[in-house]
């Protein structure tokens, strides 16, 4: 009778607990109404490369692979923008021109002024060439990297406005066409970056931020062309203050944001078209999670309906609770001896342990990873296997001297 009477206590344990775990998966995966992503979006920051490509090692993607990227693009929106022509990235414009689109072309300027040469050349022979090029951006926050001097910047710029017949400019962070507003006396088009998840701009905020800044910009040089040459949110990364990088904040921001700037007449390019998983070693680890689509072509988020922090929520609270049955049961072997109390407090540890794990497990499963971060996933789950023992041994020894 005694055993009979602790199997049912133990059920209504497991029952009320896991009721209450996948109430807690549900609460914080509520679905969130937010405006739907637009058919048309004025443009996209393009870098058409792929798993293992990466510029630095001198891996550059193929004519067909930019081909298909701007053929997926192409339902979207007509404006592309590139940062640098070298290599295959130099025939964006001839390919992207065969599916209607126009070609913001980019130069990129570094430390290396070889490397300049080679970029302001051959751009300054595309822009000549191609016919759907209509503008040229020399730089890519190069004097905010510290790169070249304003003289250099320029010098650089005059040097290929007088060379070809579209308009030429450079591009920065707005606060930076603040500090240096001659800079806007050789150009006729301000193109400023606002990404306000640097500035750690809460969620909230970020939207209205966004479009204060991009009129600041607007106020400071009332006779030039305003284009938001970068505006974007990543799905992934360390947070930066208040702004947090996750999927749900990349898509309620973007699907928020990008209406509002159509609706003003805002020309903007959305950072980025595809994640980029090179750029850790330049940005960190949110570098690689700014695009709309994943680095495999398939989109981030949905571009209707509500959103959700983890549409896949309900399979994770399902696994969860399995992992914690299972805990649990482990944590009653020797358990026969507890008051109620000290079961549903066992059941409890056993359900916020399982959650935890089946969380960053999730979560490290939809980052980028390589041979290294293999290695150290692996140890860490070794190393969670040691810690979480400790933790039940004692949370078992806790039960049994408070509610033997």
């Amino acid at each position: 009778m005694h055993r009979r009477r602790n199997l049912i206590l133990n059920l209504a344990i497991l029952v009320s607990i896991a009721a209450t775990c996948a109430g807690g998966w549900a609460y914080f995966n509520r679905p969130v109404a937010v405006p739907e992503f637009p058919e048309n979006v004025w443009g996209y920051s393009f870098s058409p490369f792929r798993q293992d490509q990466d510029p630095t090692r001198g891996i550059y993607p193929s004519e067909q692979e930019i081909a298909a990227d701007i053929e997926l693009l192409s339902k979207q929106t007509t404006r592309l923008r590139t940062y640098s022509v070298r290599d295959s990235l130099g025939e964006i414009p001839r390919i992207a021109q065969e599916f209607g689109m126009n070609v913001t072309l980019g130069v990129w300027l570094s430390n290396d002024l070889v490397a300049n040469e080679y970029e302001i050349n051959r751009a300054i022979d595309i822009a000549n060439r191609e016919r759907n090029i209509d503008l040229v951006i020399v730089g890519n926050e190069a004097l905010y990297r510290g790169d070249v001097t304003l003289a250099q910047l320029t010098e650089y710029v005059d040097r290929v406005r007088d060379a070809v017949k579209v308009r030429v400019t450079t591009a920065e962070p707005w606060h930076i066409w603040m500090k240096y507003p001659e800079l806007a006396d050789h150009v006729k088009v301000i193109a400023a970056h606002v990404l306000v998840y640097w500035e750690k701009e809460p969620s909230e905020y970020a939207v209205q931020g966004t479009i204060d800044r991009a009129k600041q910009v607007r106020a400071q040089f009332p006779k030039k062309r305003v284009l938001l040459a970068e505006v974007g949110w990543p799905s992934h990364g360390r947070a930066q203050g208040q702004a947090e990088a996750t999927s749900a904040e990349q898509a309620t921001y973007l699907r928020t944001l990008l209406p509002k700037l159509n609706s003003a007449g805002y020309e903007y390019f959305v950072i980025e078209a595809f994640d980029q998983p090179w750029k850790t070693s330049d940005e960190g680890d949110v570098g690689a999670y700014w695009g709309v689509y994943n680095e495999g072509r398939q989109q981030k988020f949905p571009f209707e309906g509500p959103i959700v922090a983890i549409p896949e929520w309900r399979t994770l609270a399902a696994v969860s609770i399995v992992l914690a049955v299972l805990a649990f049961g482990l944590l009653l072997i020797d358990g026969s001896g507890l008051k109620q109390r000290g079961r549903a407090f066992l059941a409890m540890v056993a359900f916020v342990v399982a959650s935890f794990l089946v969380f960053v497990a999730y979560d490290y499963s939809r980052q980028y990873l390589g041979l290294l971060e293999y290695v150290l996933g692996a140890l860490l789950v070794l190393s969670a296997i040691g810690v979480f023992t400790v933790l039940f041994t004692e949370a078992h020894e806790l039960a049994e001297t408070i509610w033997a």
